[in-house]
């Protein structure tokens, strides 16, 4: 098969593809964030949670979701584009004028490579901090609801390991009147009682510790003597954010680093090595797939019969990618319960389009 390299129409295809890219990013971002609008609208409704947090929340999903986005978007961008292309007959022109197959393929080959290396870098460390960064975060703010639950009148036990009670609250500014407070929390535990008291969120303090400020009162410890202390002003910290960011990963905040160290190590449960290898092979199955959909998408689209190519080719790239989702999550269920080697079911949705896509090329190229 004869290869004809020109520079004119590498540029033309692979900025053909661009946009189309972009814009297959930003549907199938919306259309994934769409499902989680109850949930940012219980907090900012509900919870009172300020517009700068949503937007932390907002960035630190999309950083989340992004290695799963890529693959779809770039199998939209190439059916897309070459169906266009197939209905309006250039793809006839340009093989009548001695365009190869390979020199078509080439320019979303750079592209599917470009975005599996993008999608690898995404998986194996961004994607795993900002999902890390969501879970403090939505950590931090259910501890916050939690704070804001005080009842008046209420004696509360284990709020925060302590007894917290409140003759009346403002719920408006968070006032609190004549607080009694039993700390169990030190040894031995204080009983603290104070005139008045707010609830308040440090936000110079990672993870934004929430805080009971306290004023004009004392602090009462039993030992061996009786001890009174009198204050003007007093500080509880009611979460410490730096705990929270010690508390243990879940498998998908996990780099892909920690998650090979963590499968190596011998002394932890067979079934937690079992999910380690998953999500390993999964990680990188995700990132060999935008390569593969860029490919796949070529032998799709490069079809000269077709003549109504931008409607098709948005059915045929969304069918691909159900049928491919659900191949995976399939396969994934089947790696987590079997003995057989996890590999073998993880890679199972990508060897099997991948023999498809080869049987299509073949097709396309005689």
């Amino acid at each position: 098969m004869k290869w004809n390299f020109s520079i004119t129409t590498f540029r033309y295809l692979f900025f053909e593809l661009l946009p189309s890219f972009i814009l297959g990013n930003l549907v199938f971002l919306f259309i994934l964030l769409m499902f989680e609008g109850l949930k940012f609208a219980e907090f900012a409704l509900i919870h009172g949670v300020s517009g700068r947090i949503l937007l932390e929340i907002l960035f630190y999903m999309t950083i989340s979701l992004l290695p799963a986005i890529l693959p779809m978007s770039l199998l939209f961008s190439v059916v897309l584009t070459f169906s266009r292309m197939s209905g309006d007959s250039e793809i006839i022109a340009l093989r009548s004028s001695g365009i190869s197959l390979p020199q078509l393929v080439f320019p979303v080959f750079i592209l599917g490579c470009l975005v599996s290396a993008s999608s690898a870098q995404l998986s194996f460390e961004i994607a795993p901090w900002g999902n890390r960064k969501f879970e403090v975060l939505i950590s931090t703010l259910s501890n916050t609801k939690a704070a804001f639950n005080l009842k008046e009148g209420t004696f509360m036990e284990g709020f925060f390991d302590m007894v917290v009670y409140a003759s009346k609250i403002n719920p408006e500014t968070g006032e609190l009147n004549h607080v009694f407070i039993y700390d169990e929390r030190q040894n031995p535990p204080l009983t603290i009682i104070a005139k008045k008291g707010y609830m308040n969120q440090n936000n110079q303090l990672t993870g934004q510790q929430v805080q009971l400020e306290l004023e004009e009162g004392d602090i009462h410890r039993k030992t061996e003597t009786h001890t009174k202390i009198n204050f003007g002003k007093f500080f509880i910290a009611l979460n410490e954010s730096y705990k929270m960011a010690e508390k243990d990963k879940s498998l998908q905040s996990m780099t892909l680093e920690e998650i090979k160290t963590a499968k190596e190590n011998n002394n932890i449960d067979p079934k937690l090595i079992q999910s380690f290898n998953t999500e390993y092979h999964k990680r990188i199955s995700i990132s060999y797939a935008c390569l593969l959909f860029a490919i796949l998408g070529c032998a799709l689209g490069i079809n000269h019969q077709r003549r109504n190519g931008r409607g098709s080719g948005l059915i045929i790239s969304l069918s691909i990618i159900v049928i491919y989702w659900v191949s995976f999550l399939m396969f994934e269920s089947i790696s987590r319960t079997t003995k057989m080697p996890t590999p073998l079911w993880i890679w199972m949705p990508n060897i099997l389009f991948t023999l498809v896509t080869l049987k299509l090329l073949h097709k396309q190229s005689q």
